[in-house]
């Protein structure tokens, strides 16, 4: 299965495997002077870590800005540790004041030194109340002139309570439990039932439009009207004269209950905030997400609510349902476990435009079929809303998207970004005049552990922007950058004001695990605004390659995958810009200076320049050559074909075809079969997803040049086949190709590749093969895999996982005698498997195929399997090889590998005697076919045909890279490789690589062999016994 041509794609290949492995192994230091900024690296002038004091605290499971609760003019802030214990008491959760100032001047703040004047704890009191699952502002709710506090406790299984704490700018004590809570410092507002009343709280602003801030608590396990967990939304309006109250109590004058959708579950997990005022009648307006929410038979698509604020007042309850457009609007989503609304928060105007924005989060939003993703929605205030539209309806006109990061395509992105878990407004954090907002990202950032990305508004935002692409104008990120930390940075994020009372605001992130199964104490960063070194001006740095030489009318070739090393101190690789003056494809006719631009994302750019010679020594190939170097081949005496893609293994295999286009001249093909590789990156293992493809090569009476570059193949020189359609991950797309002879009996001979690790809806490493029909009518330049429909070829799948046919495969001849050409598609079950291997043999025909066959589909008639056993087989497969008439009757043989020591060779039948629909090799009788073992010695898997090497009318046969068996009129059912002497076959003294036909290279008239052997080949020339 190859020809002479297999050792100048795999000498290539080495070539170009040395240089992306050196690039994507480089490695980065993000630190002060980079667009995104690492947690490492932050100090005492940037920001402070507040840390859990206990394991399994989880401290930042919520953030957000407290106002001023002091009453000293600096905004504080607010942090929840709903899982800690007291005593043996656990999980009754604690919630931390800061108090804001310039007096934090260390980088960690230790929260047992609240004392009252720099803060203070409030602490549940009984097992499981997890007080500080969320905390907030409450804005001025009691009309003091100075800011309130809410916490949250779920409470599940208790009743909850939710806790109001007033400011004062008088002393506060150091600690608070809800039996401290009096008319004086605070009310308790009590929930209904078991129902995780306080699992979300927040600021309202100031919906009933009377000058008094309002609060809004939810309740999402509620069940209501029959329904299970559907939820319940309450708001409070505030009052200089309020005091404790129970939810039952709200009335439509103290306040209004929203009840939820009438679907089981569509509470789960909902969401409170304030919207500022989005419709611009002047009064706040209020948002409810609902990720849970299922749309039709999609589920968890989620809904989001705006409720608008009114002067007129509300009724003491209000359906979601009957919210029309005038009193407020719902947003569906539409394709199924999105999870829109799993966050949702105010934007401030953030396209500047005079209204007011929000922000929605939907974090397991699947994008290109990579699962959750993310995304979040900044949307645009505006006079009026349709009452209901869905989020497909979102576009750069009425909304910004911000997406998870879209990593190259080579870098497989294992999706789970999760960006849009945590969403607010940051006021105004580059002091440009417009607010900001900030998005989490639990499984983003640069180093995938989790990010928290700035974005700066503007009067001209862009309808979408790449998590990847904020950096410079766009804005920032912070990011875990700890190896394999995973402790979910951006779990809560919030704007906090000016903290620091710098004059520019700042923000805060929760980060509560150190493990995705485990918490720990948990913290919460507090980041200073406009105090990083945002401006990269360090050049990317750069290694040329070697000078270089070409024979005149070769082409350039891509020397970027060339580079012996590429670094840069802010900016991935991958992420860089690579380009060559003059470009690869460029004819080449003298000595010519080549120079490659590396720019990183900062628009830095660094160049090298290398000379390529003309190369004008020559070598030819006679009988009387012994050694011959690939770098000589000029195109007339051969020709160096380059890959495509770096890391794509072109050449792994390749193979005649015959005539593929029916001009009367034979083309060949080259395999990438492409490559799933994981490398050791900054901040954990990245995974490489390389998709290969066939590169059909026409032959040519016109002579070739010295080289090819396979991906400047046009349709008139040959074309590229291109797997399209879906997979989840182990892209090997042409891993075995092959002639499939002319298996529609159509007079032109046929193509085929196969991918048997393919993962796709249909299960795990099935085994994809493609037959792809030549014509005489021309090719596209790019033929997609996903166009067979079985007029131009035909897909054959495997029946059950990790059976994997394909793992080798060949044109067998007219193995049945029909007159037709047939195919072999031999399987490599997985590892460890219990399935025993099977080969599938697949007659041509002249009457046509369906678009799909599946192996199982194989019953006798149009074709037969070759099955072996645990037992004296074993696995049979790996290795398959159509052999030409090995036994002299004229009808075409073949011959299977396998992981024990025995191979076989099955003889073609005469077109009367029909194979059954299932042959198993402890079957072969000598008549039939044979078993080939070594009795002394284990045989390694490969088998392949040998053409007639000692010239005697019988093909030969090759096992184990290293046995010669010669062919002729009988064998007995087993063939001990022991007993070649020379006349019967022959081997080499050790085993050798890729042991192969050759064809008659030297044109002597007798078949050759061609093997491999350290960086080498060899042939051996065939001559008679």
């Amino acid at each position: 299965m190859g020809n002479t041509s297999k050792n100048v794609f795999t000498t290539k290949l080495k070539l170009n495997l040395v240089g992306l492995i050196l690039i994507f192994n480089a490695s980065i230091s993000f630190g002060q002077g980079c667009p995104e900024v690492p947690i490492s690296g932050i100090d005492e002038t940037n920001s402070f870590v507040v840390e859990g004091e206990n394991e399994q605290d989880d401290l930042g499971y919520s953030v957000k800005d407290a106002g001023d609760v002091n009453g000293d003019g600096i905004s504080d802030i607010i942090i929840g540790a709903p899982f800690v214990d007291s005593g043996s008491i656990e999980d009754v959760g604690e919630a931390y004041v800061i108090f804001g100032g310039s007096g934090v001047s260390s980088t960690s703040f230790d929260i047992t030194s609240l004392n009252g004047t720099n803060g203070f704890i409030i602490r549940g009191t009984n097992q499981n109340d997890r007080l500080g699952t969320s905390v907030s502002t409450a804005g001025d709710f009691n009309d003091d002139g100075v800011d309130d506090i809410i916490i949250g406790s779920s409470s599940f299984p208790n009743v909850g309570n939710t806790i109001v704490i007033f400011g004062t700018n008088t002393v506060f004590s150091s600690l608070y439990t809800i039996s401290d809570i009096n008319a004086g410092n605070g009310i308790i507002i009590s929930g209904e039932g078991s129902d995780n009343f306080g699992e979300s709280v927040s600021f309202a602003g100031d919906v009933n439009d009377d000058g008094v801030d309002d609060v809004t608590i939810n309740a999402p396990l509620y069940d209501g009207s029959g329904f299970r967990n559907n939820g319940r939304t309450y708001v409070i309006f505030g009052s200089s004269t309020i005091t404790n109250i129970d939810v039952s109590a709200l009335d439509g004058n103290n306040g209004f209950v929203i009840n939820g959708f009438p679907q089981n579950d569509s509470g789960s997990q909902s969401k409170v905030s304030d919207a500022g005022d989005i419709d611009n009648d002047g009064i706040d307006d209020i948002i409810l997400g609902f990720p849970g929410y299922d749309e039709g038979s999609n589920l968890s698509t989620g809904r989001v609510c705006v409720i608008y604020g009114n002067s007129i007042g509300f009724s003491a309850s209000l359906n979601l349902l009957s919210l029309d457009g005038s009193n407020g609007f719902s947003i569906l989503g539409e394709e199924a476990n999105t999870a829109l609304g799993f966050s949702v928060g105010a934007a401030e105007d953030f396209n500047n435009d005079g209204i007011n924005d929000f922000i929605v989060g939907a974090p397991r939003k699947d994008v290109n079929t990579i699962r959750d993703i993310g995304e979040a929605y900044v949307i645009y205030g505006r006079g009026s809303f349709p009452s209901t539209f869905n989020s497909s309806d979102l576009n750069g006109a009425n909304s910004m998207t911000i997406r998870g990061i879209q990593r190259p395509d080579y870098i497989r992105n294992s999706g789970f970004n999760n960006l849009g878990y945590a969403v607010d407004g940051l006021h105004d954090i580059n002091d440009d005049g417009i607010s900001d907002i900030i998005v989490s990202a639990t499984g983003g950032g640069a180093g995938n552990q989790g990010g928290a990305y700035v974005i700066f508004g503007s009067s001209s935002n862009p309808d979408i922007i790449n998590a990847g692409e904020v950096f410079g104008n766009v804005g920032y990120q912070v990011f875990e950058d700890e190896r394999f930390s995973r402790q979910r940075f951006g779990q809560s994020v919030s704007s906090i004001g000016d903290f620091n009372a710098d004059g520019i605001n700042d923000f805060i992130v929760g980060a509560i695990r150190s493990a995705t199964s485990f918490r720990n104490n948990g913290k919460a960063y507090v980041f200073y605004g406009e105090t990083f070194d945002l401006d990269d001006s360090e050049l990317p740095t750069i290694s040329c390659p070697s000078n270089q030489e070409l024979y005149a009318n070769a082409v350039l070739p891509n020397y970027i995958h060339f580079l012996p090393s590429v670094s840069d101190n802010c900016t991935y690789n991958t992420d860089m810009t690579y380009s060559q003056n003059p470009p690869e494809g460029t004819p080449f006719i003298s000595d010519t200076n080549v120079t490659i631009t590396v720019t990183d994302r900062s628009g830095n750019m660094e160049t090298c320049t290398f000379l390529v010679s003309l190369k004008t020594t020559t070598a030819e190939i006679d009988c009387n050559t012994t050694s011959f170097s690939v770098n000589d081949l000029n195109g007339t005496n051969g020709l160096i074909l380059y890959g495509e893609k770096a890391l794509s293994r072109t050449g792994t295999d390749v193979n005649s075809l015959g005539d593929v286009n029916g001009d009367g001249i034979d083309d060949f093909i080259v395999a990438a079969r492409g490559e799933d590789l994981s490398f050791a990156g900054p901040y954990g293992t990245d995974f490489i997803d390389i998709i290969g493809g066939g590169y059909v090569v026409f032959g040519t009476a016109s002579g070739f040049p010295p080289n090819i570059n396979l991906k400047m193949l046009n349709g008139s020189n040959g074309f590229i086949i291109r797997d399209d359609t879906a997979y989840s991950s182990q892209p090997n797309t042409a891993f075995a190709a092959s002639s499939a002879g002319d298996i529609n009996n159509d007079g032109i001979n046929d193509i085929m590749v196969s991918d048997p690790f393919r993962k796709t809806s249909l299960g795990s490493e099935l085994g994809y093969n493609y037959i792809i029909f030549g014509r005489a009518t021309g090719f596209p330049l790019e033929f997609n895999l996903s166009t067979l429909n079985g007029s131009n070829g035909f897909t054959v799948i495997g029946a059950d996982p990790f059976e994997r046919p394909g793992y080798a495969l060949d044109t067998v001849g007219d193995i049945n005698n029909d007159g037709i050409d047939d195919i072999a598609l031999s399987e490599g079950s997985g590892s460890g498997s219990s399935l025993t291997g099977k080969c599938h043999i697949l007659y041509g025909n002249s009457s046509g195929f369906p678009a799909i066959i599946r192996v199982n589909e194989i019953d006798g008639s149009n074709g037969f399997t070759i099955v072996g056993d645990v037992g004296t087989s074993g696995k049979i497969g790996y290795y398959v090889a159509g052999l030409g008439d090995i036994n002299g009757d004229a009808i075409d043989d073949i011959t299977i590998g396998g992981n024990k020591a025995r191979k076989f060779v099955v003889f073609g039948r005469p077109r009367g005697s029909s194979f059954p629909a299932t042959l198993n090799v402890d079957e072969l009788d000598g008549i039939n076919g044979f078993a080939v073992e070594h009795s002394l010695e284990s045989l390694s898997l490969e088998v392949s045909k040998a053409g007639d090497i000692n010239n005697d009318g019988f093909n030969d046969v090759t096992f184990g890279g290293r046995y010669v068996l010669f062919g002729r009129n009988a064998f007995p059912s087993i063939f001990d490789l022991v007993n070649l002497d020379g006349t019967n076959g022959f081997s080499f003294s050790s085993n050798v690589s890729n042991l192969n036909y050759a064809g008659d290279f030297n044109n002597d008239g007798y078949d050759d062999l061609i093997f491999g052997r350290s960086s080498s080949y060899y042939v051996i020339y065939g001559k008679e016994t």
